[in-house]
């Protein structure tokens, strides 16, 4: 679809819940992705600006800007002949100092408002390495998106560097936007609201780990993460393929059982994000998509662990037919067919599985490494990057500093893991027998102590 480009447009719900992440947490950088594709092999880095150059001129979010107020925000395109990339290049020395640089980015306070929303820097560092980091704010794209933009600059580099001219109309984001409003007229949409209401025709006493007044705690953030490989990650594996469940069905499940015993409640609800992409043109555009699904299951603690797992995997399915429904339209819902306006949320924790891999152009090598921006919105975050090339899955724990200690988050990561090798070893284990004591702290405890 061809934009008017003096035509106002309103954001589609994906949008709304960034610019709602704007209202509540401004001057922060809680609204910025930032990735890092690790090249190795030898670049030409005048042809890999070229590349990023001609990606920007391909994909339209890079020309959407967003206008109005925090109340009512709109967004337009650009005239593609207005709009110049926004490529940098930075000469640096070391790795050290890369993170540093980074950080310093990642962490940049940054508005929806904004006139600039992206930014490609090209790191050649003294050893003739070369990385390329893209910038962007989320509300012109989501972490799948960030990840095809980067593979579309190597993808037109390796074009360039043999001399390929090709031409590749990009889907627009426009059209969804159109999608959207159609979505909403529709029946999908209807039975959508008839699901989630239905699934939320009471509300859960327990959202998160911690009680406390809405809106009393910062979005400040820190990260600890630990690293699943080894015999675990073999079990993990094989555990998989035994009982045919895929690893996010797997560390979602594990996840519930660890929040029962924390919070002795059979019914906490877990925030996680679908990719929202129903078609094969939506899968194709780039632009701000993913859905917030609050997944909820009533875990029986007399169940055993392949029950807790088989009703996890089935709710997931059905979630997933009906993910496109907008998570704050379901609040909105929710507070009427309530009476609850205080209502601000359904889940105070979250969980994200992401499958990496090195992926090979030619002779060429790449790496994709996300940053933190150093804001969270939910109390603790859970997210698995699973190294696929590299046979090990990484545990990031994003958490509010307002709320957690650093100690009490690593003792929740390492009681995380706990639970999943009981998972892995017993899984006829009642969920009720489930211990957070690994054994070596039982054999300190009964022993040592």
């Amino acid at each position: 679809m061809r934009e008017n480009t003096n035509e106002q447009y309103g954001l589609t719900q994906a949008q709304r819940r960034i610019w709602f992440m704007e209202i509540m947490n401004p001057g922060t950088s809680i609204t910025m992705l930032s990735a890092t594709y690790q090249i190795t092999g030898e670049i030409n880095i005048q042809l890999l600006e070229q590349a990023a150059a001609e990606i920007v001129k391909t994909y339209d979010v890079f020309r959407i800007r967003i206008s109005g107020d925090l109340q009512n925000p709109t967004q337009w395109f650009e005239e593609p002949e207005n709009v110049q990339a926004r490529i940098s290049r930075l000469e640096i020395g070391t790795t050290e100092q890369f993170y540093a640089w980074v950080k310093e980015v990642s962490e940049k306070p940054a508005s929806v408002f904004d006139e600039h929303l992206y930014q490609f820097t090209i790191i050649h560092f003294a050893n003739g390495q070369v990385w390329l980091n893209l910038t962007v704010n989320h509300i012109i794209a989501d972490g799948l998106s960030v990840n095809a933009l980067l593979h579309a600059v190597m993808e037109k580099y390796l074009e360039l560097r043999k001399g390929i001219s090709s031409s590749y109309q990009a889907p627009s984001y426009l059209d969804y936007i159109s999608a959207e409003r159609e979505y909403e007229q529709s029946q999908r949409y209807q039975k959508g609201k008839e699901y989630w209401l239905t699934k939320y025709n009471t509300l859960p006493e327990t959202t998160g780990i911690k009680s406390y007044p809405p809106f009393s705690i910062g979005s400040e953030s820190n990260k600890l993460a630990i690293t699943l490989d080894g015999s675990r990650y073999e079990r993990i594996l094989a555990f998989s393929e035994q009982y045919q469940v895929s690893l996010y069905t797997l560390f979602l499940s594990a996840m519930y059982a660890l929040l029962y015993k924390l919070t002795d409640s059979t019914d906490v609800p877990v925030g996680t994000v679908f990719a929202n992409r129903t078609s094969k043109k939506e899968k194709e555009t780039i632009g701000m998509f993913v859905s917030t699904v609050a997944t909820r299951i009533r875990l029986n603690p007399d169940g055993h662990v392949l029950s807790l797992i088989q009703t996890v995997s089935k709710e997931n399915t059905a979630d997933l037919r009906y993910q496109k429904y907008p998570y704050n339209q379901l609040i909105q819902d929710l507070r009427e067919q309530h009476g609850r306006n205080d209502l601000s949320g359904l889940f105070r924790t979250s969980l994200e599985y992401l499958p990496l891999k090195i992926v090979e152009y030619e002779e060429i090598k790449v790496r994709l490494e996300a940053h933190f921006a150093r804001h969270e919105m939910d109390d603790l975050l859970l997210r698995f990057d699973h190294m696929l090339n590299e046979g090990h899955v990484i545990l990031h724990a994003s958490y509010r500093t307002g709320l957690f200690e650093t100690a009490e988050i690593d003792r929740i990561m390492e009681q995380y893991v706990t639970v999943l090798d009981q998972f892995l070893q017993t899984p006829e284990l009642p969920v009720r027998e489930i211990s957070l004591l690994s054994d070596e702290e039982r054999h300190r405890i009964l022993n040592v102590f």
